[in-house]
């Protein structure tokens, strides 16, 4: 059992009960079923203090029960009612009543369903949706792809849709690259110029997609989540792989200001004798 809430980070398991909410002299523990959908809080002594439970599997609450007031906000699948009885899922709103969501899916057909309103292709029971923008199984276990762990990671802090666009460029740019390095126009040692060359191209894609602001936001955070100080990474230490890449991205920002295309652009940085893209390779 697990229960998510941002950045894929667990705060309860079958195993602990997470603080979700506390305050001085004031602690409150959920409780997480499959889907991770909260149903009851216990105060610190372990005494049951809220419970909720469901009809079905859709989420609307059949009865909601509090002995004393408490501070948790979480409900089915661990996103957060509000006075609607509407749950937040980051993207859009979903009515556990109807068992829709209020509004299409921003990607729509990209989702992988031609319904841009229902809610896990009508398989809650082995699918969930914590982003509002795709279902996936978790049957065999929670496991995101790269697009959805880059959403999840940085939704909070630029947006869902933007995070989502983001998310999207990254993917299509690895798949250039891979096809430049079978024709043999780019070289693949370890962060040698294809790296240099990936990293500047979503830079400069993402820059003219999403402005230089919300791009660098999205950057440097994806930076942060993939630096590992302690762990070699095929022999180039991560801090300094880290360095390169945050390097590259600054002038894969600084391409996008060019009448070039991004490809060619970046291109022509990764081929100069006096390339910055890899400078800082040793």
């Amino acid at each position: 059992t697990y229960y998510y809430h941002r950045d894929e980070k667990r705060i309860a398991d079958n195993n602990s009960l997470l603080s979700v909410a506390s305050e001085p002299k004031r602690s409150e523990r959920s409780v997480a079923v499959e889907e991770g959908s909260i149903v009851a809080l216990t105060n610190e002594e372990g005494i049951e203090v809220e419970n909720i439970s469901y009809d079905g599997h859709y989420g609307k609450i059949l009865k909601h029960t509090k002995k004393e007031e408490t501070l948790n906000p979480y409900g089915y699948t661990g996103r957060e009612t509000d006075q609607e009885d509407l749950y937040y899922y980051r993207a859009r709103y979903y009515d556990p009543t109807t068992q829709r969501f209020l509004s299409r899916d921003p990607i729509e057909f990209e989702a992988g369903d031609f319904n841009f309103y229902r809610y896990v292709g009508n398989d809650p029971v082995n699918c969930v949706d914590p982003s509002g923008l795709w279902s996936f199984d978790i049957s065999n276990g929670l496991k995101f792809t790269k697009a959805e762990k880059e959403v999840t990671r940085h939704a909070v802090e630029i947006g869902i849709w933007d995070a989502y666009k983001g998310a999207k460029i990254g993917e299509d740019t690895i798949s250039k690259v891979d096809h430049l390095i079978k024709k043999g126009i780019l070289k693949y040692p370890v962060d040698g110029e294809a790296d240099a060359y990936r990293h500047c191209l979503w830079s400069c894609e993402m820059t003219r997609e999403l402005g230089k602001d919300q791009a660098k936001k999205f950057l440097d955070n994806h930076e942060i989540w993939n630096y590992k100080p302690y762990v070699q990474k095929n022999g180039v230490h991560s801090a300094s792989a880290s360095m390169m890449d945050t390097h590259n991205n600054s002038v894969g920002q600084e391409c996008a200001m060019s009448p070039m295309g991004c490809k060619d652009r970046c291109m022509q940085e990764v081929k100069s004798k006096k390339s910055k893209l890899i400078k800082l390779i040793k």
